[in-house]
């Protein structure tokens, strides 16, 4: 029988480069990612050059996204719970799935580039309905679970996403242009409002009526949705985006980022939403 060496780990004998500790991340060598993690889990200088080279090169590593939020899991838990506001608190929720990158910035110039080409509308309803017929904005029946539909960036690049997701994306340009709305969370969907109606953004922008916002209710054991026409708070919004996230991430097996999301939660999983 032929014998086999016994492999050992993957060790840098001299002070590593960053691009060194890049290209090994990138490698199919196990051993070599391993190694390369630890080393930049004890030297957070030499993580945070890598963080950076990775960065200008736009690289996504799932490994050294986990190793982030490791590090730094429970700050993001703290800042996503400290804020109040919708916008700020669903960029904090991105970083769920990429931690290494600068979402927020770029992403509010994408909102603001989409609030000056919606400018001319006259009311939160009819931006509703642009998104939807102009812009193809609707949900993602086919994933509905992944965790991509929970998140503000990934909906902006895909245009698809959960009912809260695309509301919350709809509320952020209602608010840059200064027009009047908000979220109406039924059980199982959370639905656009506006003084005009209300909207299912999940289908669309598409009008829906209060009989058809009755109907939603009732399917929960309701009688109406009358306890549910409250304007959700943006802090009831977060919350509810982060029970999503907590149970689309159990369901793919991922149990850091699903811990983080229940922590961010604040309370028992409940269904998606």
């Amino acid at each position: 029988m032929q014998m086999v060496p016994e492999s050992k780990p993957y060790a840098f004998t001299m002070s590593p480069d960053p691009q060194d500790i890049l290209e090994s991340l990138q490698t199919g060598d196990s051993l070599r990612v391993r190694s390369s993690l630890e080393r930049l889990r004890q030297d957070h200088r030499l993580l945070a050059a890598v963080q950076r080279l990775a960065q200008d090169r736009d690289l996504e590593l799932e490994s050294l996204h986990h190793l982030l939020l490791d590090i730094h899991g429970a700050s993001l838990v703290a800042h996503f719970l400290a804020t109040n506001d919708l916008e700020s608190g669903m960029w904090i929720l991105a970083c769920l799935e990429s931690p290494l990158h600068d979402l927020e910035s770029r992403g509010r110039e994408r909102l603001d580039n989409f609030a000056r080409r919606l400018a001319d509308c006259a009311d939160a309803g009819e931006l509703g309905r642009r998104l939807g017929e102009d812009y193809g904005f609707a949900g993602d029946q086919r994933h509905y679970h992944h965790p991509h539909n929970s998140f503000l960036n990934r909906c902006l690049e895909r245009r698809l996403g959960l009912p809260i997701t695309l509301v919350g994306l709809w509320l952020l340009l209602s608010r840059r242009l200064g027009l009047e709305a908000w979220a109406l969370t039924l059980p199982g969907h959370v639905f656009a409002a506006w003084p005009g109606g209300y909207l299912d953004c999940f289908s669309g922008g598409r009008a829906v009526s209060r009989e058809d916002l009755d109907l939603v209710a009732r399917r929960s054991g309701a009688e109406n949705a009358d306890a549910y026409l409250r304007p959700a708070s943006d802090e009831q919004l977060l919350q509810r985006m982060a029970l999503n996230l907590a149970v689309g991430y159990r369901q793919r097996g991922d149990p850091q980022r699903a811990l983080l999301a229940t922590s961010m939660a604040g309370k028992r999983l409940a269904p998606p939403e």
